[in-house]
């Protein structure tokens, strides 16, 4: 059997790639507005403590993971 490209295919091939290419023009924005939404904030600076005393070695990765979403999880809510 031989497949045969009809007008069918065509028009969903293309309704295919044209809601594909908008989501993907979609995610160069998204990507930039992500870290601005999240950049300066209080919460984000503390988080990075946070990070920074786990690199120091004053606290195990669990308990800086702990403080750094109860963190985030304040400033969203």
């Amino acid at each position: 059997m031989t497949f045969t490209w009809i007008t069918f295919h065509r028009d969903a091939l293309e309704a295919l790639e044209a809601d594909s290419y908008a989501d993907f023009l979609r995610r160069p924005q998204e990507a930039e507005r992500m870290p601005n939404q999240f950049y300066g904030r209080r919460e984000t600076r503390a988080a990075g403590r946070e990070v920074s005393l786990f690199a120091a070695g004053n606290m195990t990765a669990k308990q800086a993971a702990k403080n750094l979403a109860v963190k985030l999880a304040a400033g969203t809510s």
